[in-house]
């Protein structure tokens, strides 16, 4: 019996290690599939042929286009989706607020050129964020032109897409966001 009480302080930790590995990866996982900073009434300023992000029946993401809009009073409350490359039976309603739809890099812009001015923040690498400023907008391709105040660069994006994915912060107008690196 030596040898098998020699190999049990071992195991217990380990078997804790592992279970909290596990319980990391569940929560990371849950994460990656929630909607992050996206308004709470984003999908209403949608129309049908808009595309976005919406989750099917069992919770996946999906790329999806607007087919129909349930308005009353001049407020949406709710789209009809097809999800792009399936069958009409898998067509949906999502109520306006239920957090099963997001922007993607096609979908119409909620803010528009009434962005144009604000100031934001967007990362780059992990935990590094960069200021800049919203400077035009195309309503092509519905990206707003960023310039970045540390070296002029101007890059066009999709600001809620970005958002959604937890890569852009926006500055309040009165002041400033949190640090580089926070």
């Amino acid at each position: 019996g030596e040898h098998r009480t020699s190999a049990c302080p071992l195991l217990k930790p380990l078997l804790a290690l592992l279970a909290t590995l596990q319980a990391n990866r569940i929560l990371a996982a849950e994460r990656a599939s929630r909607p992050m900073g996206i308004a709470k009434d984003w999908g209403s300023h949608l129309i049908p042929g808009d595309k976005l992000l919406a989750r099917d029946t069992d919770g996946e993401w999906g790329k999806a286009r607007v087919i129909d809009v349930d308005t009353r009073a001049g407020e949406t409350l709710a789209l009809r989706v097809h999800f792009i490359g399936w069958s009409t039976a898998n067509d949906k309603w999502i109520r306006v607020g239920a957090r099963s739809m997001r922007p993607c890099e096609d979908s119409r812009s909620l803010g528009g050129p009434a962005l144009i001015g604000r100031r934001v923040q967007l990362q780059w690498e992990e935990g590094v964020w960069y200021d800049a400023r919203v400077t035009r907008f195309d309503t092509n391709t519905q990206r707003h032109s960023i310039v970045f105040d540390e070296d002029g660069y101007e890059g066009w994006y999709h600001l809620e897409h970005e958002q959604a994915n937890s890569l852009l912060k926006w500055i309040p107008r009165s002041g400033r966001a949190a640090p580089k690196g926070t």
